[in-house]
């Protein structure tokens, strides 16, 4: 892939927790706008274990990519849930615009033609990338999240750096959860 220095590239999901399909997406954004012009935000960052959808707290998730991609260090920023679009597109271009980016001109890497197709109602640019090109498993965040609830190997999911760390931060955080 040909870089584009000038372009400054986005990755925004949940990397609840990071898998083989986000880390796709995240080294295709990295080859083709370096390091210094992307940005990686971890959605759904709220401080609180609300949900088996967002199971691993921000800090988590973002030791996850740091471990794949430490050259990402300073390049990655928390977005919370908030009750609308509306109001989640206001704090997504705040967070952009706080980072240096314009939210206009920022193109949105994406796994999902769902995402693209939002990012492009709204008036993003929106690159979508096909993270199941043959070397990476169809995956998904839930399926990962299945299989460490029901015991089975994620090490064809999850790069084997970060492979120890989910497992046993997964471990720990299921004891909290199951207290409640």
């Amino acid at each position: 892939m040909k870089r584009n220095m000038k372009q400054q590239g986005v990755v925004n999901g949940r990397q609840c927790p990071t898998h083989l399909g986000h880390e796709a997406i995240i080294r295709a954004m990295i080859e083709e706008c370096g390091a210094k012009n992307s940005l990686i935000i971890i959605g759904s960052s709220q401080p609180t274990l609300n949900s088996y959808h967002s199971f691993f707290p921000y800090e988590d998730r973002r030791r996850f990519i740091l471990r794949i991609f430490p050259e990402m260090k300073g390049r990655i920023v928390p977005l919370c849930d908030f009750p609308s679009d509306e109001v989640w597109m206001t704090a997504l271009d705040d967070v952009l615009t706080a980072c240096g980016y314009d939210p206009q001109s920022a193109l949105f890497y994406s796994g999902s033609q769902e995402d693209a197709q939002f990012y492009s109602q709204v008036g993003k640019q929106c690159r979508i990338m096909n993270r199941f090109d043959g070397t990476t498993p169809k995956i998904s965040g839930t399926q990962v999240r299945d299989a460490l609830f029901e015991r089975r190997s994620i090490a064809d999911m999850v790069n084997p750096l970060i492979l120890d760390d989910v497992e046993k931060t997964y471990a720990r955080l299921w004891a909290e959860f199951k207290k409640r």
